[in-house]
């Protein structure tokens, strides 16, 4: 008897070019949402060393992706916002897996190296949560989502990790999860 595979839901817009210049918005998350990259003390985010690792990393995403910026960012304990523009010569799925996966390589000296705290398997989760940003308002509301992501943070945990307020759709029209 054939063994059904359980149906994965499609992750991407379908039809959409991720090469395409625009602006994308991005929450990579940690795996098993483990506080690892610092705390947040009255509204501000105190990076630990693992932090500081993850906040270096997003500083090279523009070096290493020609006409890629990064126009706005956050290292929250468990997770991280991205708001950069794409240029149009790289696909965002591959600047994201060179993130996660040149953090994942730096945290993982940190734990071998310096005894920071250990992740379950992998630092990230599988999947990440993106927003194409396809106007002039929804980019102030996620700049201002971003800014404000450290005042939001209730007993260790921000209300929408996976996802964000309706306020911050306004104007836009596609949210994906790759």
């Amino acid at each position: 008897m054939e063994q059904q595979l359980p149906y994965r839901k499609q992750l991407r817009l379908q039809g959409y070019d991720y090469t395409r210049p625009a602006y994308y918005f991005c929450t990579i998350a940690v795996n098993d949402k483990l506080h690892l990259f610092g705390n947040i003390i009255n509204g501000m985010i105190h990076l630990s060393s693992g932090g500081e690792i993850i906040r270096q990393t997003i500083h090279e995403i523009a070096t290493r992706f020609d006409k890629t910026e990064i126009t706005e960012y956050i290292v929250m304990p468990n997770h991280v916002h991205l708001l950069f523009f794409n240029g149009g010569e790289h696909y965002v799925p591959d600047i994201i897996r060179w993130f996660k996966s040149v953090s994942t390589n730096r945290y993982i000296h940190g734990v071998n190296e310096q005894g920071w705290t250990r992740f379950n398997k992998t630092l990230w989760q599988r999947n990440y949560y993106e927003h194409i940003i396809r106007n002039q308002q929804a980019f102030e509301n996620i700049r201002l989502y971003i800014r404000d992501n450290p005042k939001r943070w209730n007993n260790g945990c921000d209300e929408d990790i996976d996802g964000l307020p309706a306020s911050i759709h306004m104007g836009t029209e596609t949210t994906t999860k790759q």
